[in-house]
């Protein structure tokens, strides 16, 4: 899939406004944009009511296009448990800068493995929750070679990438609603009034990888596949939705 992020490493006046720009840049690297209201109302046309009033055509459900507003204060939480425990900065003193970067470089290497279907989700995720165990092990036990578990993980990542996969085989865009929903999850599992929601997001999630396995099977998805897949993402992003606001 390339759903990745670069840290911010300019240090922030407030904790939350840190939090906002690290969302920030996750959404401006893996290509989202937040979605902005049109001017003047909702569009007119396929998708929009129609002039003179009336239902018109119902809108099909979006994949996920950055707007996290459904998820209300909680997007903020979101957005600081991605730059404190996915980007690393919890892990590191202000004086091991250099290891903050390297962990966020290679969160980065690893999500747009993912997004460009160099690697499968299975060895995306994996690979990230073995580098989130390399970033806590140094935290709490001072760990003095942490750069080189790093150095081995992505050796590891790189060595799983395919070198080349075939234009009719990619779906950045699915892709990239699989790390979104991936982050979510990893967020529910480590908040207290949140993780009764994550084994039904997990299932939902593991749902919409097996349509994808399904259809790559043949090592290209056509036309009509794709079509599917984009629905089967927009959905369980629309339930993801749900879920969390329950």
């Amino acid at each position: 899939m390339t759903w990745v992020y670069v840290a911010i490493v300019m240090k922030t006046k407030t904790p939350l406004l840190s939090a906002v720009l690290s969302l920030t840049t996750l959404i401006t690297m893996s290509g989202i944009t937040l979605a902005q209201p049109p001017p003047g109302g909702p569009p007119r046309g396929p998708g929009g009511p129609p002039p003179g009033g009336g239902s018109g055509p119902q809108q099909r459900p979006m994949i996920p296009t950055g707007d996290l507003g459904p998820l209300g204060p909680m997007q903020d939480k979101f957005a600081a448990f991605v730059r404190s425990q996915l980007e690393g900065e919890k892990y590191y003193k202000k004086d091991e800068e250099s290891l903050f970067r390297k962990h966020a470089d290679l969160r980065r290497l690893i999500v747009e493995s993912m997004i460009s279907d160099k690697i499968s989700e299975d060895q995306g995720n994996g690979s990230m929750s073995q580098l989130c165990e390399i970033g806590q092990k140094h935290l709490t036990t001072g760990e003095i070679n942490t750069a080189t578990a790093m150095d081995a993980l992505e050796k590891d990542v790189r060595e799983q990438s395919r070198e080349r996969v075939s234009e009719a085989l990619l779906t950045p865009e699915v892709n990239r609603a699989q790390v979104l929903m991936s982050d979510l999850i990893r967020f529910t599992a480590t908040d207290s009034k949140l993780s009764n929601k994550t084994t039904s997001l997990k299932r939902r999630f593991d749902d919409l990888v097996a349509d994808e396995q399904r259809f790559k099977k043949d090592g290209e998805v056509d036309d009509q596949e794709r079509a599917k897949l984009t629905d089967a993402a927009a959905e369980s992003w629309q339930e993801f939705i749900k879920i969390l606001k329950r």
